[in-house]
């Protein structure tokens, strides 16, 4: 699997954290905010007051103080150390460290809930999808919102932006998944964005509410119906349980 510059990626995501460097792409994921809405009630129905929780990959915008507040056993870490140092200011509540994903700091069989959005591809798969086992309890939960990498027009767009993102990102491939599927239990995938991405880019100046709640349903239809389509999505939402032995 591919290599990843774990320097290099810290170095990246501070400077990103710092200068906000992603602001003005905001016209191209607003109008995905369904998907997040849709991924923030699977996590949040999968935690009760019981449950030790971890944010995988936090971020600046870290959201398990939402996603996981009624829960008060709650850890998060990124490799930023500036997103890890505001996050503690803002949420004082939760237990932030600074760590690499590929070497966590955390007991065997810890976390009854791990989750994160977008940070699997920035990731050493063979070497963090084994690690995530090792911390999540059998039974455990992991729930993980992820950019696809199949679609040639997608990728197109990420070759013509290279300056907002590492060389070793490296959305998903069905490989991935197949790989993912062979360490967790994986109850269900779900597919997103790829009639509401064509919309958005051939109608946004109409910006037409009914337009991508119709694309959002054909999306669905094509999905069930054509499954060797799914793999042209935008993003996947992977629902799974550590296995129990």
């Amino acid at each position: 699997m591919k290599q990843v510059d774990i320097a290099k990626e810290k170095e990246f995501h501070n400077k990103l954290f710092k200068d906000q460097d992603r602001n003005h792409l905001t016209e191209y994921y607003d109008f995905n905010g369904y998907v997040y809405q849709d991924f923030e009630q699977i996590v949040k129905s999968s935690i009760n007051v019981e449950s030790v929780v971890l944010e995988y990959g936090c971020g600046m915008n870290s959201y398990i103080n939402d996603f996981a507040k009624v829960s008060q056993k709650r850890y998060a870490f990124d490799i930023s150390d500036y997103a890890i140092e505001q996050n503690e200011i803002k949420y004082p509540q939760t237990k932030y460290q600074v760590s690499d994903a590929h070497q966590l700091d955390y007991e065997d069989n810890f976390f009854d809930v791990v989750f994160g959005t977008s940070i699997l591809h920035h990731l050493m798969l063979d070497k963090a999808i084994p690690e995530l086992n090792r911390i999540i309890k059998p039974g455990g939960l992991l729930l993980f919102l992820e950019p696809m990498g199949h679609n040639y027009f997608i990728n197109k767009f990420r070759d013509k932006t290279p300056d907002m993102r590492t060389e070793d990102e490296h959305p998903l491939l069905n490989s991935d998944l197949n790989f993912i599927s062979q360490n967790f239990n994986i109850s269900q995938t779900k597919y997103y964005c790829l009639i509401p991405l064509a919309v958005h880019v051939l109608f946004k100046n109409f910006k037409v509410k009914w337009m991508y709640s119709i694309a959002k349903k054909l999306d669905e239809f094509v999905f069930a119906l054509f499954p060797f389509i799914r793999k042209y999505a935008w993003i996947v939402v992977i629902i799974g349980k550590k296995k129990i032995i």
